[in-house]
């Protein structure tokens, strides 16, 4: 019993520890987005926005659609 209960310590222990990167790698994940965000909106003209956290793109509707049309 106590040899049982060693072994499901450590099967947990470990499901911790892969919990524990697998979440180290979303918020690198995040942080890469964010990054990636802020590096593009520095490059593009100031009426196009990009929301850090979502990625979305807003341009203005002149951009896109011409005047009178």
């Amino acid at each position: 019993l106590l040899g049982q209960l060693e072994k499901k310590d450590e099967e947990l222990k470990n499901l911790q520890e892969d919990f524990q990167k697998a979440k180290e790698k979303v918020q690198n994940l995040g942080l890469i987005r964010e990054n990636l965000s802020k590096e593009l909106q520095s490059k593009l003209d100031n009426n196009i926005t990009i929301d850090e956290k979502t990625g979305s793109i807003s341009l203005p509707a002149e951009v896109l659609f011409d005047k009178d049309s």
